[in-house]
């Protein structure tokens, strides 16, 4: 963000002070049973630059080939009418499913994910990815915007323009169990 104030509206960076994002851990719900079996974790809204049809396009072949696996999508409300199509027409309606739920249901979803991924194309910073770091649960990035600066070395990074991108990124993560238990 303070790279963007810069270049884009040319405010010298030395009238510009960095202050980092606090952090309180989501508190885990007394259910702690997981009734989602395998899935990956796409959290938050699903707009234009969240990326989240390249996202859909990218699981399919992984989805497709692992019938017990499926993509949970938290929060971000009710699938819009062109993303329910795109499912359907992909054949992932009964795969790809929508859940609007609390602080600690969240925290419980990232607890039990395979893997949590965040594919969007710019962030002023990612609280998302503090909340999966904090519940020992592997993040998958785009590496656009400051998801670098965020995640550093404990995160898989990939070009969230490629859906070939994302969809190795994934792969390497979910069928790798060195490099899964590296990054929790």
């Amino acid at each position: 963000t303070k790279r963007d104030l810069t270049e884009v509206y040319n405010i010298p960076s030395q009238k510009i002070s960095v202050v980092y994002h606090g952090y309180t851990p989501l508190i885990e719900s007394e259910n702690k049973s997981n009734d989602h079996g395998d899935y990956i974790l796409f959290v938050g809204d699903r707009n234009n630059y969240k990326n989240f049809l390249n996202f859909v396009y990218a699981v399919k072949d992984i989805l497709f080939e692992n019938k017990d696996i499926n993509v949970i999508c938290a929060g971000g409300g009710s699938f819009a009418s062109v993303e329910n199509e795109i499912l359907l027409r992909l054949g992932l309606k009964d795969r790809v499913f929508n859940l609007k739920v609390s602080d600690s249901e969240l925290s419980s979803l990232y607890k039990h994910a395979l893997v949590y991924v965040n594919p969007s194309l710019y962030e002023g910073f990612g609280l998302p990815i503090l909340e999966a770091f904090a519940s020992n649960c592997p993040t998958i990035l785009s590496n656009t915007s400051c998801f670098e600066e965020v995640g550093g070395n404990a995160s898989v990074y990939f070009n969230p323009e490629d859906p070939n991108s994302i969809k190795e990124a994934i792969r390497s993560v979910i069928f790798n169990t060195e490099i899964r238990n590296t990054l929790i």
